[in-house]
């Protein structure tokens, strides 16, 4: 494994090359606490962007076990850190004038929807996030400096904020774990039930248009008929 400061030497030995000498980045790089990875290099600046993981030891990012501890608390973490990362991506990283992708970071993009992720994995050993970046370019010459913006400047700061359990909202965390595990314990219990679905009352189910996930404003709230009501007491929200 190469250390941080052999990227940032290559980085500056491939400044206003052509776009082709970006593979010499290729490869693991040490940083302080944490491994950054290219494992795919763009072939131009048009391309899909390229591969990166930054991968933190567990015993760094301090994640506890009780809360990816089984497979729907998990979903909820992998769910959690991907929209975080994602979040701070827009706080942390300036616009990058290029061509074509050159300056995107770019992570999984999130509905309303908690879902299984490959963009982060976590387990007892590491956290580790799957994301891309454009590497920047003039045309087809390497901007060397401002790809050593992105890496040493920019991604630091993602990372400290996304994969470090001591720097996030812990109740943030803690709440989307206790929804996912409470819609597991719903499900299950629908199928017990031999019921096919569950719409709670007071449920906004009409969104804004055909191509949104909002809400409609002012909507009629669902009420179920009192024949049809079914009632479960859910492990962290109560009766419903």
């Amino acid at each position: 494994m190469k250390s941080c400061v052999e990227l940032e030497d290559k980085l500056n030995k491939i400044d206003g090359r052509g776009y082709k000498a970006y593979e010499d980045i290729r490869g693991e790089y040490e940083f302080q606490n944490y491994v950054l990875s290219v494992d795919h290099v763009q072939g131009d600046p048009f391309a899909p962007p390229s591969k990166v993981r930054i991968t933190v030891n567990q015993s760094d990012a301090g994640f506890p076990f009780e809360l990816y501890d089984s497979e729907c608390k998990r979903v909820a973490v992998v769910d959690f850190l991907t929209r975080l990362f994602g979040r701070n991506i827009k706080k942390y990283h300036s616009k990058i004038y290029g061509t074509g992708k050159s300056g995107l970071i770019l992570i999984d993009s999130c509905g309303q929807e908690i879902l299984d992720r490959t963009s982060i994995v976590i387990d007892k050993k590491k956290v580790e996030a799957r994301f891309e970046v454009g590497l920047p370019a003039s045309g087809r010459t390497i901007m060397g400096r401002c790809a050593k913006t992105i890496f040493f400047e920019t991604l630091p700061k993602i990372v400290s904020e996304t994969l470090f359990f001591k720097n996030i909202d812990h109740s943030l965390m803690e709440k989307q774990v206790k929804l996912s595990v409470d819609q597991k314990f719903l499900r299950d219990g629908i199928a017990k039930e031999g019921l096919v679905a569950f719409v709670a009352n007071g449920s906004i189910l009409p969104r804004e248009s055909g191509i949104s996930s909002k809400p409609m404003m002012d909507a009629v709230p669902f009420m179920s008929p009192e024949t049809m009501e079914v009632e479960f007491k859910l492990p962290y929200h109560g009766n419903i």
